[in-house]
């Protein structure tokens, strides 16, 4: 063996040796007792204070009824909703917006060459191509971030931004 390994082996038996000496021969139970003992007492004396001050701070039979009552009632504002609710009148028309917008995807863009090719519901278009799934509406113009389609007999315009999904 190496100086390194003998070093090593020596390091472990004294440790061995130590812990072997502290289990068996200097455990003294009155020590380990009366640490158990007294850090029982202080924990039941802690539960026992929690108790009282719970009982201190309990509601009265009329306060939990108040309480259960506004509890179930709506509520004008929900405290998670991040935005400010939308008007009336502005609904129909997002309605209408939202209803357009879920009938096509735009997931992809491709350029090769002079040809742009824009990807919406996992088909390929280019410019001036009508919509298959969707009768009446054709392609615009194609950009990278966006697509334009026309509906074919209100001229209506519909931008669709592109779908980034990881």
């Amino acid at each position: 063996m190496s100086k390194r390994e003998k070093i090593i082996v020596v390091m472990l038996l004294i440790v061995v040796g130590y812990g072997g000496y502290e289990y068996f021969f200097d455990s003294s139970p009155s020590k380990q007792s009366m640490g158990a003992k007294s850090t029982c007492v202080n924990l039941t004396k802690f539960a026992a204070d929690i108790g009282a001050k719970i009982k201190q701070n309990e509601l009265s039979d009329k306060k939990n009824f108040i309480v259960l009552k506004k509890a179930s009632l709506d509520w004008d504002l929900d405290p998670f909703w991040k935005y400010a609710l939308k008007k009336e009148g502005n609904e129909k028309q997002q309605d209408e917006k939202t209803l357009s917008e879920k009938k096509f995807v735009y997931s992809g863009y491709l350029k090769l060459g002079n040809r742009k090719i824009a990807i919406i519901n996992n088909m390929e278009y280019e410019v001036g191509e009508k919509v298959l799934k969707y009768e009446g509406y054709s392609v615009l113009s194609i950009f990278p971030n966006k697509v334009v389609l026309a509906a074919g007999k209100s001229g209506k315009k519909l931008t669709l931004l592109i779908k980034d999904e990881i």
